[in-house]
């Protein structure tokens, strides 16, 4: 399944660089599946309880990258492909 993830302004200004659980990603990818647990690391995010990968795109790992390099970033928005299995059953 494609979600498509908004970054935000807020997720920007409420963001912590370099904390997982505080990443502007982070937050926006929450609100783009709510009810799923979400780890989210500098190349991937890990999905479920059994934290199952799924391979960020460019942009977000680059917007990641700058962010915890305390440089500029702006809104954005990007696709993630994550599979139905991951969003299914007890996973929510």
């Amino acid at each position: 399944m494609i979600v498509k993830v908004q970054v935000t302004a807020g997720d920007i200004a409420e963001g912590k660089p370099e904390e997982a659980c505080a990443c502007p990603v982070w937050l926006a990818i929450c609100r783009a599946m709510p009810g799923v647990l979400i780890a989210v690391g500098p190349d991937d995010i890990s999905v479920g309880e059994d934290r199952e990968s799924v391979r960020l795109p460019w942009p977000a790992r680059e917007f990641i990258s700058l962010f915890d390099e305390l440089l500029p970033v702006l809104p954005f928005e990007f696709d993630l492909d994550v599979p139905d299995a991951l969003l299914a059953g007890d996973h929510r």
